[in-house]
């Protein structure tokens, strides 16, 4: 909750904050008829609109899971994302059309000290809230509210660089001022479609940090019982965090006493990260055998860079079972290729004809 509370002061505190530098600046714009100072005051504004789909972001997706979403609603605040992004794109688009207008046809303009000195104001206050937005951040780890406060920063940089191209107008080079307007209007264009890519690639659904799967495994294998953890399912990870992983146990162990130890272990990872966690158990492999080739396998695929992880390897009466992770992308040839240069190593070393390889699906980041 006190995330929330400092998530939605944010929000209010950039909507006003933006609102007054806009007048400021559109004031500034009516004295000097700079294209540039337009354009940065209109990249304000849509930093004050953003603030405000910020702020309906962060209300729905504090809404509690109802028949029809019982996962939540905290996926919102990346639509709400990409109409921040289409703001941008639009307003930057628009702004370098009209400044391409200034360069080629410029006018002399008026630039007194005290419309520098205002400008110069704004960049001060401007960055005030981007450094207490990204406070935020750090405190409360939204997404929402961190592109909220790139929006503060970018606003920063713009505005130097209007101020700057404003000293340089009164040095007589008069197409400075469209010049810095189309600058402007691209880098507002180019900051929207970074926002709209990142908020697509989070409702598609991205990995887990390397951190978050870290984490996982300590909770586990600080467990009684737990020998191993792998085979990691992690999905939905900002929102509503979705977790499977297998754990070995003593396979002598009681099914009553594996549930207890899998139960455990459930309620430790949803403790710490939220959302849902499903542990499956698997017997322990006593087998030295299984254990040294297991052991051989994953110094090996060190070396082999299309390969992302080996799960386990079990014996049948037929021989061994080994359980492989490609990286994603890599072509059919190429693990051809790799399985059957593992497999040669395995049959010289443990003397074993019979290993075959399965491939599972990798949902962990890449390394």
């Amino acid at each position: 909750m006190r995330h929330s509370q400092e998530t939605v002061k944010a929000g209010i505190f950039g909507i006003a904050g933006n609102v007054i530098l806009f007048l400021i600046k559109i004031i500034l714009f009516f004295f000097s008829g700079s294209i540039a100072i337009l354009a940065d005051s209109f990249h304000t504004l849509s930093d004050s609109i953003s603030s405000m789909l910020m702020l309906a972001g962060i209300y729905k997706s504090r809404t509690p899971p109802d028949r029809e979403h019982p996962y939540g609603h905290g996926k919102t605040e990346y639509f709400v994302m990409v109409f921040m992004a289409i703001i941008l794109v639009f307003a930057g688009f628009m702004f370098s059309k009209e400044a391409t207008l200034r360069i080629m046809k410029p006018i002399e303009l008026k630039i007194d000290v005290w419309i520098l000195s205002g400008l110069l104001f704004t960049i001060l206050i401007k960055e005030a809230m981007s450094l207490y937005a990204f406070r935020v951040v750090r405190r409360t780890g939204s997404k929402i509210v961190q592109v909220d406060a790139w929006h503060h920063r970018f606003d920063t940089v713009t505005s130097v660089f209007v101020l700057f191209s404003l000293i340089v107008q009164r040095f007589g080079i008069v197409r400075m001022d469209g010049i810095a307007g189309f600058v402007v209007g691209i880098i507002i264009a180019a900051l929207g479609f970074k926002f709209l890519k990142d908020a697509y690639d989070r409702i598609i659904g991205v990995p887990p940090s390397i951190d978050m799967v870290r984490g996982i495994k300590e909770i586990a294998m600080g467990v009684e019982g737990v020998r191993a953890v792998h085979d990691f399912i992690i999905s939905n990870v900002e929102s509503f965090p979705i977790i499977t992983f297998h754990i070995e146990v003593d396979r002598n162990l009681s099914v009553e006493k594996a549930h207890s130890i899998a139960d455990e272990v459930e309620k430790m990872v949803q403790k710490e990260y939220g959302g849902v966690c499903v542990v499956h158990v698997d017997p322990a492999c006593e087998d030295q055998s299984v254990r040294e080739m297991l052991k051989c396998l994953k110094e090996r695929i060190k070396d082999v860079e299309v390969v992302q992880d080996v799960y386990t390897v079990s014996k049948t009466e037929k021989g061994f079972v080994v359980e492989i992770v490609f990286k994603r992308n890599t072509e059919a040839g190429k693990k051809e290729e790799v399985i059957d240069l593992i497999r040669k190593e395995l049959v010289k070393r443990f003397g074993v004809e019979n290993i075959e390889f399965q491939e599972r699906p990798g949902f962990l980041p890449e390394k």
